[in-house]
């Protein structure tokens, strides 16, 4: 799941961030978490993120003049394309009254899973992810690591591949160096079967770090 606020002050809350991809129509209950009464313009809209419009959803954007007070709802609908692409978990903007919201579009059509997408930096060379196949028959996979915004010094890459049976797993190594540097999170590609997708390298305690989402969803 993803989820950012962008305003300090966002005083309404979602009820849900994540929906699968088939659910036809993903929608959102709004609730005024603030403490006082008035009528304002309230905007709402949609953005792009690695999910567009309209392969991915269907654009949404709304200016009301609401009575808001303590415990008032608001609903959004917003419709969600289920495409046969072959793609991880991707992402739309939800824009309220001048706060983001990511919200999640659950990937379905994948033929395998990933334990793990995220790792501390200071694993290193033990970084393990397990990869299943979720099909119903027995597959190859073609598995790729690419550079992203970890780069070549940081990240060995390689190609491979292997075939499992339907529903068997694989554990996957996916060595990286720590370059002990004060740095934002960084990402690198593991691309499988041509879905590419990226594995965030997350900070350790004590070092620098801007507060931003963590787990990255696939490249479109």
């Amino acid at each position: 799941m993803f989820f950012s606020v962008r305003a300090a002050d966002a005083q309404f809350t979602l009820s849900r961030t994540s929906f699968p991809e088939d659910v036809g129509t993903a929608t959102i209950i709004l609730t005024w978490t603030g403490t006082n009464t008035f009528v304002r313009r309230v905007n709402i809209a949609t953005q792009d993120g690695t999910a567009t419009q309209p392969a991915d959803y269907t654009s949404v954007s709304q200016n009301s003049i609401l009575s808001v007070s303590p415990g008032f709802t608001t609903r959004v609908d917003v419709a969600i394309i289920d495409d046969p692409t072959g793609e991880d978990d991707e992402y739309f903007i939800l824009r309220v009254d001048g706060a983001d919201h990511l919200i999640t579009i659950e990937a379905n059509d994948l033929s395998f899973s990933l334990s793990t997408k995220s790792f501390a930096e200071n694993l290193g060379i033990n970084a393990k992810t397990m990869l299943t196949n979720t099909s119903s028959s027995r597959m190859r996979f073609n598995l790729e690591i690419k550079v992203g915004t970890v780069g070549a010094s940081e990240i060995r890459t390689d190609s491979w591949w292997f075939w499992l049976d339907a529903s068997a797993s694989r554990e996957v190594n996916l060595p990286f160096s720590d370059d002990n540097i004060p740095e934002d999170e960084e990402y690198f590609i593991l691309n499988v079967n041509g879905t590419d997708i990226r594995i965030s390298d997350i900070m350790t305690s004590g070092k620098y770090r801007v507060n931003h989402i963590i787990n990255f969803p696939n490249i479109t």
